[in-house]
């Protein structure tokens, strides 16, 4: 696991000092090795955090061994003993790490190779003699990378203050996407908070050659015609596939745990994990109130795996001591108060182990989440109709209790407005309101959530490949990658291991939701390795009481960050629209708790950005 960082330009000559100043951004992701690059108009930079061959002759970047091809490389390639033997049997490798199988595999068979890489990965390839470079994100968005083109300049980075270290940046912000951050807690691909600062899409490749840039997608979504409907057949398709998976995830050489909620997914990982790895490292964190914790359900799972258990009890205290650096962590906003708790759980993992498995996917795959019965309910004309007058009613009369089921029934037309009003976040003309953009706009589309793979899904699998395309990695994945790496911790995502990831698209979906049960097949399974495990609690995972904080020991920060002298200090907000707001959230609209984080999150972001640029010009 590692950071990245390069710039490739015919506009001046790159050299040792701007690339080291983009790495020395990502110290964290990679404070055991460092690497450079350096050529005429590129210049590439590498972290290092040693997972797997911790000899220095697997630090990068690394050169393939005709010469022709350079890497830097962040991620880790589950199969890459598999595609070893395939095509590279008769090679002679200088060191036993994931990274040079990869070099030598794209060396020798060049990037048609790439649909069978299973692994999370961000990667800069650099071919010396056509002089063309090479962006490359897995499928799922796992691993991050950020970009820039700007001056007939490419500057690319794992984290976007690395790029933002380069020279030449512009640092303008981009309203169009602070606007759909508060519909969304997050910032959807491609775009950043800031001009001209992009995501490389999962799944794509971005090509640099002669001043001139292509985008393309290299990963292709399939959910088959032929779908499992069998449930003994599914059951022991997906036992076998965990066995593999959790197998292939636990190679390293260095300390391996996991994070264990109590809930569904990761209690399923940690089965597996503990049945392969024996006294394996689990991690909990939990609330000072039992009824608003899980930890007594993770330390119940921990018992009876056998596992070497530590917990952590969150205090508000520590939660306000992590807030201001929030900004660092994610360098745009960032509206998921889990970040918080994972940030915690992180820095309690690293004490003990240097990667840790993670149960995030599950949800998305298997469609866990709630909202997706809101499609289907939704659909029928007149189930809808009925919906808005009762929820409408009971939403007037009951708000704190009933607004977002009356909203949902009376908004509720695409995967988007579902999402935001399910979250409690701003709808598109409220977020409008508050952050005014330019008429000629145009309207951002979600691209990602391709047309053509989600035409053979039932509504309910729509909303979840919804949530795949964005949610999954410009939040969740993203949460987790920058809390963890903060901390020089490495986490793995077993549930988005490709096999699993075929396996979900090959999935009839009555055995994802089945007799009322969310993620059925996942809770048969878990009941059959975890006798005992009550697969009929509600969902809860890694969260803090927001609501209940914001009105306790978190209040002070509405007056900090959303008082009209703030509000006027950035300029982004409309001041009497978030005055407003925030009047009636003090006078108990409790429902409204979402929306006031997300703005607090948005108000800390543009300070930081405003004391940024004029540091910058001093």
């Amino acid at each position: 696991m590692c950071g990245i960082a390069g710039i490739i330009t015919n506009s001046f000559l790159p050299g040792p000092e701007q690339i080291k100043a983009m790495t020395d951004q990502l110290l964290h992701r990679g404070p055991e090795a460092e690497g450079f690059y350096v050529s005429e108009g590129i210049a590439l930079g590498h972290r290092r955090l040693r997972i797997i061959d911790l000899s220095d002759a697997a630090n990068q970047p690394m050169h393939s061994s005709d010469g022709r091809w350079v890497m830097v490389y962040n991620g880790e390639l589950y199969n890459f003993k598999q595609l070893r033997e395939l095509y590279l049997s008769r090679f002679d490798f200088k060191t036993e790490s994931d990274t040079e199988v990869l070099l030598e595999l794209i060396a020798y068979q060049g990037l048609d190779v790439l649909p069978e890489l299973n692994g999370m990965f961000a990667l800069a390839l650099y071919d010396t003699l056509e002089e063309k470079l090479y962006l490359i994100r897995d499928s799922i968005g796992i691993k991050p990378l950020y970009y820039s083109w700007q001056n007939n300049t490419l500057c690319f980075g794992s984290e976007l203050k690395s790029v933002m270290a380069a020279p030449h940046i512009s640092h303008d912000l981009d309203h169009e996407a602070l606007n759909l951050f508060l519909q969304l807690g997050y910032i959807p691909s491609p775009l950043t908070a800031f001009q001209h600062l992009y995501k490389l899409p999962p799944g794509h490749l971005l090509s640099y050659s002669k001043a001139k840039l292509e985008l393309s997608k290299w990963s292709k979504v399939s959910f088959g015609s032929r779908r499992i409907e069998k449930e003994e057949e599914a059951i022991a398709q997906l036992d076998l596939m965990m066995k593999e998976v959790i197998k292939d995830q636990l190679v390293a050489d260095v300390p391996v745990g996991l994070f264990l909620s109590g809930g569904v997914d990761s209690s399923l990982v940690a089965a597996y994990a503990a049945r392969q790895s024996e006294g394996i490292c689990t991690f909990s964190i939990g609330l000072e109130n039992p009824q608003k914790s899980e930890l007594p359900y993770a330390s119940w799972v921990s018992k009876q795996l056998g596992t070497k258990h530590t917990e952590l009890i969150v205090t508000p205290s520590q939660v306000m001591d992590l807030i201001p650096i929030l900004v660092d962590v994610y360098d745009e906003p960032y509206g998921d108060s889990s970040a918080l708790p994972t940030l915690l759980v992180s820095e309690l993992a690293k004490k003990h182990v240097t990667v840790s498995l993670s149960g995030d996917g599950g949800d998305e795959l298997f469609l866990g989440y709630g909202i997706y019965q809101w499609p289907q309910r939704l659909q029928a004309p007149l189930s809808r109709l009925a919906g808005q007058f009762v929820f409408g009613m009971l939403g007037k009369l009951r708000p704190d209790r009933w607004y977002k089921q009356a909203n949902m029934f009376a908004n509720g037309t695409s995967p988007k407005a579902l999402f935001s009003m399910e979250h409690g976040y701003f709808s598109e003309s409220e977020a409008g309101q508050l952050i005014a953009q330019e008429q000629n706009n145009d309207r951002f589309e979600f691209a990602l959530f391709d047309k053509t793979a989600r035409k053979d899904l039932r509504l309910d699998e729509q909303q979840a490949f919804f949530d795949r395309c964005y949610y999954l990695p410009d939040d969740l994945l993203t949460k987790v990658d920058r809390a963890s790496m903060r901390h020089s911790l490495e986490v793995r995502v077993p549930l988005l291991d490709q096999r699993m990831v075929h396996f979900s698209e090959s999935l009839h979906p009555d055995l994802k939701w089945k007799n009322g049960m969310r993620k059925y097949l996942l809770r048969k399974l878990l009941s059959r390795e975890l006798p005992g495990y009550d697969t009929h609690r509600p969902k809860q995972g890694f969260s803090i009481p927001l609501q209940e904080w914001l009105r306790g020991p978190l209040h002070g920060l509405i007056e900090d960050w959303l008082s009209p002298a703030r509000l006027k200090e950035t300029e982004v907000l409309d001041v009497d629209q978030t005055t407003q707001l925030v009047k009636k959230f003090q006078q108990g609209h409790n429902y409204l708790y979402h929306k006031i984080w997300l703005l607090i999150v948005l108000q800390q972001f543009l300070v930081n950005v405003k004391k940024a640029k004029v540091s910058s010009t001093v």
